[in-house]
């Protein structure tokens, strides 16, 4: 796309040179040069979303574009629903966990303990191809309670985790 642009701004700067009282030929100009910026800033998203339609049971992508969004929380959010549906089980690469809980600390972050929780919880209920991802879970939940002193609830979550099944 911004080859494409880029030859067609070439080309209307050309015809401006040629007529330069032309005010629709400015317009269209300056409408080329707004796109072709909006592509550049979008580029890196764009591409990540190439590579994520190739393949979307890349976990690592998935953090990629969720660091490419900035600071838009609704978008994050979103994005983070996303990935949690989109990657499956059996055929990811990377620790699908890691998806969990950066999210849990995404809501940490923004001070939504609740959430963050409710985040955890229904991780907990996802069947990993390891139990080390559990494992990783329970104890990034475990850190974010008693980073909050909630070290009763710490215990209740590691006597509930750590029973005989």
């Amino acid at each position: 796309y911004l080859k494409i642009e880029e030859k067609i701004l070439f080309e209307k700067l050309q015809q401006l040179k040629d007529s330069p009282d032309n005010i629709q030929l400015s317009n269209d100009i300056d409408l080329r040069l707004a796109r072709l910026e909006y592509l550049t800033d979008k580029r890196s998203l764009l591409l990540n979303s190439v590579v994520l339609r190739q393949n979307p049971n890349n976990v690592l992508e998935w953090h990629k574009r969720i660091k490419l969004i900035g600071k838009d929380t609704k978008e994050i959010l979103m994005t983070y629903v996303e990935a949690i549906k989109s990657v499956n089980l059996n055929n990811a690469i990377g620790r699908v966990s890691s998806l969990w809980s950066s999210l849990a600390r995404y809501y940490e972050n923004l001070n939504d303990i609740i959430n963050a929780r409710s985040v955890y919880t229904k991780a907990l209920e996802v069947q990993f191809r390891t139990v080390d991802e559990s494992a990783n879970l329970i104890c990034a939940w475990a850190e974010m309670e008693i980073k909050h002193n909630n070290i009763d609830f710490v215990f209740d979550l590691l006597s509930k985790v750590l029973k005989e099944p």
